[in-house]
């Protein structure tokens, strides 16, 4: 989705066309992303800390797309909700999580559905046609797979015939991990020693890069151990953001993220 969303910004603006996505979706994205906010201010100090800037962020990136924003609007408001969402998968109750995953789902209803140069009018079959194949297509394509999180791109991809680690896995390994806490060494020992041969998508990575914040060479540690267990290095992407401000070790652990090698699709 993203891969097509950066092209979709890419081809508009080289023909000078913005895009409106569908009102409807970006109303309900909008609301989910403020009922996640009041969630995430009743969730107590390590929510409030931790996530509750990146909602704020997403709540005004997805205002600025339902006053008329353009492609790239919603592109940034996608990034704004995913940033939010990584950021409260560690700290904060599921009730936060389920509230943005509800705007992600929204905004990517938008993305697929029917577009309008600003001026025109609506038309177009949004349940059906192409877009509403596809989007039948993904979602039967996830139900097979016992995700962690039936939004993340990575569950669809596989490394030397192995998927990422499964929803009751990962449950009780970031369990595991916060239980370690505070003492980042015993994190990173816990980390070494309770992944083992499993795999990780990098949205996976992102929650675990969260949980050694603010200190950032630990986080870079973190990275250092589960790039190479990544089976979506391409959507590695996200993980940068959650360096800031320290640049240097963002850019050393994008560069760990890119050298990593794909992995495969999973056979339909």
């Amino acid at each position: 989705m993203r891969s097509w969303t950066v092209l979709a910004v890419v081809v508009m603006s080289l023909v000078g066309i913005e895009v409106q996505a569908a009102p409807q979706a970006i109303e309900d994205a909008l609301e989910e992303v403020r009922e996640a906010l009041e969630a995430g201010r009743r969730d107590g100090d390590r929510c409030r800390d931790k996530a509750l800037g990146s909602i704020k962020d997403a709540r005004g990136d997805v205002e600025d797309l339902l006053r008329g924003g353009s492609a790239k609007d919603l592109e940034r408001a996608v990034e704004s909700i995913e940033r939010a969402h990584a950021a409260a998968s560690s700290a904060c109750g599921v009730g936060v999580g389920r509230r943005l995953r509800a705007a992600r789902r929204a905004i990517q209803e938008a993305q697929s559905g029917p577009t309008r140069a600003r001026g025109e009018g609506w038309g177009g079959d949004e349940g059906g046609g192409r877009a509403g194949g596809e989007r039948r297509e993904r979602a039967e394509s996830k139900a097979a797979v016992d995700c962690w999180d039936d939004q993340d791109p990575g569950c669809q991809f596989i490394k030397e015939g192995q998927g990422p680690m499964e929803k009751a896995a990962w449950a009780g390994f970031i369990e595991g991990l916060r239980a370690s806490q505070p003492n980042v060494f015993t994190m990173e020992e816990y980390l070494k020693a309770a992944l083992g041969q499993q795999r990780l998508t990098a949205r996976q990575l992102g929650v675990i890069v969260t949980e050694f914040r603010p200190h950032v060479f630990s986080m870079l540690d973190a990275v250092k151990i589960c790039a190479p267990r990544l089976v979506d290095p391409q959507n590695g992407q996200s993980i940068v953001p959650l360096f800031a401000p320290h640049s240097f070790q963002g850019a050393d652990a994008a560069k760990i993220i890119a050298g990593q090698p794909p992995g495969e699709r999973r056979a339909r």
